[in-house]
């Protein structure tokens, strides 16, 4: 065997190894990074204040210089995402099934955006049409593809500072919050949460804050599973801080860590998400010639 080959094996066993022990995953503990980023958003707030403190001081930018005005509860209820399980979920007994093609494709980062996107549906399709694809499964927008960043790779990354970094590069104008602040008028809340102990499934998740009829309350979507506004009890979720967010007894992930609140523009305008497409141009892959037609990603209108 060349010397070419014996260090390619070499890199590939170092790479299959990597966090193992006896064959084993071990399990990665990002509670540090966590337990420090925390500390950093305590000393954030006391430093600089309330998002209205830090926006009085020119520290704060809302979109289209606006001003930032406290909602009542009129207008607080009219910036607030319907929960709205039909354009999200899968329902194939439905002749007007809107979320058929959602579901498998759109996830926790883009519901919380409250955002859809054809591009996002099509690659979901053609991976699920591919053959090679033995999981069937397809990969979904994650925070900073909009701006050319790469997806997550190891559960290592799954940390809240790395997560709101990415965030924050791509969306500016999605801004952190305490828990009992409110949002600006034109903005609602959502919420990153991650599991200090990743293992073999951990991930990140987040959750958003919306309007149930008269009632605000927090609802969620799991990576390709169904919208939906209940905690891992099966309970409505009036404050996340509260609720059950340990789904293990499912074989999911228990997200006991709340990085931090956020308030997100109810406006399409303010705010993006993209897909990882591996090679393509944002990525660092092949150019391409622009296409002078070319048009802003569009993004389909959520009643």
């Amino acid at each position: 065997m060349s010397n070419s080959k014996n260090l390619k094996n070499k890199r590939k066993t170092k790479r299959k190894n990597k966090n193992t022990k006896g064959g084993e995953v071990q399990r990665i503990d990002n509670s540090k990074k966590n337990i420090d980023f925390e500390r950093h958003m305590r000393d954030y707030f006391n430093n600089y204040g309330t998002a209205k403190q830090r926006w009085v001081r020119g520290q704060l930018k809302l979109p289209n210089n606006m001003r930032y005005e406290s909602p009542d509860i009129n207008s607080k209820m009219v910036d607030l995402p319907d929960f709205n399980p039909t354009l999200w979920n899968n329902y194939p007994e439905l002749h007007a099934n809107a979320g058929r093609r959602v579901q498998a494709s759109h996830n926790c980062f883009t519901y919380g955006l409250n955002l859809q996107q054809e591009k996002t549906k099509k690659v979901c399709d053609d991976r699920l049409l591919d053959k090679k694809n033995k999981y069937k499964s397809c990969g979904k927008p994650q925070p900073g593809n909009a701006f050319g960043l790469p997806r997550v790779e190891g559960y290592e990354g799954y940390t809240c500072p790395n997560l709101h970094t990415k965030q924050s590069i791509e969306n500016p104008y999605i801004f952190p919050v305490k828990e009992a602040e409110q949002c600006p008028k034109g903005h609602y809340k959502i919420a990153l949460v991650v599991t200090d102990k990743p293992g073999n499934n951990g991930t990140y998740h987040y959750y958003r804050q919306g309007k149930q009829g008269n009632k605000i309350l927090w609802d969620h979507k799991d990576g390709g599973r169904p919208a939906t506004n209940k905690d891992a009890s099966g309970k409505l979720i009036p404050m996340l801080s509260k609720a059950d967010r340990d789904y293990t007894k499912e074989g999911g992930v228990n997200y006991n860590r709340i990085c931090n609140y956020y308030c997100v523009p109810s406006s399409d305008k303010h705010k993006t998400m993209d897909i990882f497409i591996k090679g393509s141009n944002s990525q660092g892959g092949k150019k391409t010639k622009k296409n002078k037609n070319n048009k802003k990603k569009k993004y389909t209108r959520r009643s």
